[in-house]
């Protein structure tokens, strides 16, 4: 990630998305090692939440982040 964003002053925070989980109704996300665990819909808000970046520079390392790992091709 940091060889992605390119900017040694940039925050990263790791995260481990479930997807396709089961999550209880009033489950929050939580910490582990300092990894975040959560899923998906709540992973995308807590990215949008308030704080030390601008939504400019969110969206700036995410395409940055998107060149950086392009989405595997699909096997058949």
């Amino acid at each position: 990630m940091r060889a992605a964003v390119g900017d040694a002053d940039t925050p990263i925070s790791a995260a481990l998305c479930f997807i396709g989980a089961d999550w209880k109704l009033f489950a929050k996300p939580f910490q582990r090692d300092g990894v975040w665990v959560t899923w998906p819909a709540k992973l995308v808000e807590m990215i949008a939440a308030p704080g030390p970046l601008s939504s400019e520079e969110v969206a700036d390392i995410a395409g940055r982040i998107a060149l950086a790992l392009p989405p595997e091709a699909p096997t058949t």
